[in-house]
């Protein structure tokens, strides 16, 4: 009667669980500062930060023009299959597919045949090919081909000549330029923040001041939790307009100081002022999810990583992020395990993903995450919630 009415207890106690979601969407990217489009031209500046947290602006350089298209899919002339045919290794390309009711396909080219040139060049790998296609021959143009194909007779020399076709495609150009940011900032709030100068600020959000946005934020950081996300604008800090990055820089390093953090950094020496409070840091935000204000203090082991390792009977590894540990994990599972991750929050709140299993041989399961979650008892009983 006990693991009955426990079965049905942990079955009734997920069921009363909501979950809701906020639909993600890519036209609504928050690190996008603008685009626009010039004379067919599309350019994008995007905000990111690169792996050591250094913020970056993006701009991409994007249009459509009319392309040669032959419809053949190819592959390097590998060196086997070039001594079979007599000819030196990548002096050619392989055809591996040719879509149907193209021209080249009409002109009786096959899967198997190698091109050795067109139009008189030499064709050496398959990246070369399809550049060649893409930049060197016109829409609709005339071309020779010059193919060798396998036959019982053996190895025969064949010419293709047909009107290639045409297809719309896209180049892009991308060039990163660095802006300036803060290794105290994000070492001590998790925040990648970047400053625009006043210039950049005029041609990206009509702004005449320097501007502090936020390039990125590390997941399960302070500011992670405070709300603070990609695209920010920062507009006040304690209540005061910001001013720049080095007014977000004195309060931080002034809250690591009243709190002995002990924090040396050459940030200091550019600082006019320190400023000392052993209050949270008071951010004003306005952002693609609208106006904010984040509360949050500042910490000094955002870097540390937790391990603990029992042999068999318990291990635990986490850090800022993440969190998994196992208990009498050996032996068929024989014991339990959980798993929990931060994840990209497209609102304001922290989200996570986390899956736990009891054993012995998955007695019970939970798996959550936003969106999503599903629960399984004794192998057979499952049920799952969507929205």
């Amino acid at each position: 009667m006990q693991l009955r009415h426990l079965i049905l207890l942990a079955a009734l106690a997920p069921s009363c669980i909501s979950v809701t979601r906020t639909v993600w969407s890519e036209d609504s990217d928050p690190t996008v500062l603008k685009r626009e489009e010039r004379d067919g031209t599309t350019t994008t500046w995007r905000l990111h930060a690169n792996r050591a947290g250094a913020p970056l602006l993006e701009r991409t350089d994007k249009r459509q023009r009319e392309a040669a298209y032959m419809g053949l899919t190819v592959a390097a002339l590998t060196r086997s299959r070039a001594e079979a045919l007599g000819l030196t290794a990548f002096s050619g390309v392989v055809v591996e597919s040719v879509v149907r009711r193209t021209s080249a396909a009409d002109a009786g080219m096959r899967a198997g045949d190698v091109l050795l040139t067109i139009d008189g060049v030499p064709m050496t790998s398959d990246e070369q090919f399809r550049d060649f296609v893409a930049n060197d021959i016109a829409p609709r143009a005339s071309v020779t081909v010059d193919a060798r194909r396998s036959a019982r007779e053996g190895i025969e020399s064949i010419q293709f000549v047909f009107d290639v076709g045409q297809r719309s495609t896209e180049d892009a150009t991308t060039e990163s330029l660095p802006l300036r940011g803060s290794r105290v900032v994000r070492e001590l709030t998790g925040l990648d923040a970047a400053e625009l100068a006043p210039e950049r600020s005029a041609e990206l959000l009509d702004a005449s001041e320097t501007t502090v946005l936020v390039a990125a934020v590390a997941l399960g950081s302070p500011a992670y939790h405070a709300g603070l996300r990609s695209g920010d604008r920062i507009l006040t800090l304690d209540g005061a307009p910001l001013g720049g990055l080095d007014s977000l820089v004195a309060a931080v390093l002034g809250r690591a100081d009243q709190l002995g953090l002990q924090v040396a950094s050459d940030e200091r020496a550019s600082l006019s002022t320190q400023r000392s409070s052993e209050a949270p840091l008071v951010l004003g935000l306005q952002g693609p999810l609208g106006l904010h204000t984040a509360t949050m203090d500042v910490r000094g082991d955002l870097d540390e990583r937790g391990e603990v390792d029992i042999p068999i009977l318990f291990e635990c590894d986490s850090d800022l992020a993440s969190t998994e540990w196992s208990l009498l994990d050996f032996i068929f599972q024989f014991g339990a395990n959980y798993r929990s991750r931060y994840t990209t929050s497209v609102t304001r709140q922290p989200a996570r993903h986390s899956f736990f299993s009891m054993l012995p041989f998955g007695f019970y399961e939970v798996e959550k995450r936003p969106g999503y979650a599903r629960y399984c008892i004794l192998w057979f009983i499952e049920w799952e919630r969507r929205s």
